[in-house]
Formats: C-alpha cells, sequence, structure tokens
C-alpha cells in the first residue's frame, strides 16, 4: 500500500478507500495476503475480468480482424490466427526499435501495450519473459486457442524471433506468458 500511495503522491488512508470502492464496483480484488518477516501484512489486489474489460476490451478489433480474415475467404482457423497476427504486426511495425533484440522486445511490449496483449517483459538468462495480466477478449480466447495464437504471432512477427506460450489467462494461469529466447551469441556482442 505504502509504495502504490507513494508513487501516486496520496496517502495510506486515500488509496486504501479507492482500492475499497474499486472491490466494492466489483472491479478488484484481493488476491493474497502477504506476510513479511517483521511489520504488518497487506493485502494484494487484482484486477477482475469486469476490471480489465472496463479498461482492456478490444473485443472490437478482434472481430474485425476476423472479419478481414473471413472476407480473404480463410476458414481455417490456424490460418486466421496467423492472418490475424499478421495484421496486428502490419498497424505496428513502425513503432518497433530493430537496434537489437532487447530493443525489439522493450518497443513490442511497448506497441502492444494499447492493443492489451503485453503489459510487461523481464530479461532472463536465456533471453525474454513478455506478460499480459488481462486478457483484452476473455470470452474469445477460452472458446478458442485461436485468439491466444494470434497475439503470439503478432508478437514472433514484430521481435523477428521464435516465441513460445508458456501460460495463458484463458487456461487459468496467472499471467500470458511468451518465451523469448535469445540466439546463441559468437563472439563479443552489444546487448543494447
Amino acid at each position: 500500500m505504502a509504495e502504490l500511495a507513494d508513487a501516486l503522491g496520496l496517502s495510506d488512508a486515500t488509496v486504501r478507500r479507492h482500492l475499497d470502492r474499486l472491490a466494492l464496483d466489483g472491479l478488484v480484488a484481493p488476491s493474497e495476503v502477504v506476510r513479511r518477516g517483521t511489520g504488518r501484512p497487506y493485502q494484494r489486489y487484482q484486477a477482475t475480468d469486469a476490471g480489465v474489460s472496463l479498461e482492456r476490451d478490444h473485443s472490437a478489433s478482434l472481430a474485425a480482424r476476423v472479419l478481414g480474415e473471413l472476407q480473404n475467404g480463410v476458414i481455417d482457423l490456424n490460418s486466421v490466427a496467423t492472418g490475424i497476427g499478421q495484421r496486428i504486426a502490419a498497424d505496428h511495425r513502425d513503432e518497433v526499435d530493430s537496434a537489437s533484440l532487447k530493443r525489439r522486445v522493450r518497443s513490442t511490449v511497448d506497441a502492444l501495450r494499447g492493443e492489451g496483449i503485453l503489459d510487461a517483459w523481464a530479461e532472463t538468462k536465456d533471453g525474454f519473459i513478455l506478460e499480459n495480466h488481462g486478457c483484452p477478449y476473455r470470452e474469445a480466447a477460452e472458446a478458442s486457442d485461436c485468439v491466444c495464437e494470434s497475439d503470439r504471432v503478432a508478437i514472433q512477427e514484430l521481435v523477428g524471433v521464435a516465441v513460445e506460450q508458456v501460460s495463458s489467462l484463458a487456461h487459468g494461469d496467472e499471467a500470458c506468458e511468451y518465451v523469448v529466447r535469445a540466439p546463441a551469441r559468437r563472439g563479443k556482442h552489444n546487448s543494447d
């Protein structure tokens, strides 16, 4: 709570009051109590599906892209997923910095944040993990893996290397996670 209060420039009591209101409106829900060795435990909150939908519902853009693929005569779901992913990538290609893999990852996350597809990334010893903590079209993703595959294709098109999805909100995981493995390095390499 203190970190959030500091980041927002508000008192703990004000932040607590806002969180209580968001919980009452069904936009956030307590997810766990975090206990520390010293000090009081604190409550973590997570956005509910209703909260995510209010901020990140991109169902209309997904429907438009699906219809575009159907108009092109595509009926196979794998082809639909690939086509949608390529359309998303084409819409954001000019936002991606191609200088290095790290910059491509960073700028891809920034570019796809507005679509609700990605919201965070971290560098690992083997490459990168890209994450999304709020599905922009949850019901559609639960109905068909085609939706998640289209997001994976878009990410892969933009970062320019293979991308593997290792977890999914639609399958009950805490986040959608995508792994981008760094290519094997030869000699000295400037990472950024």
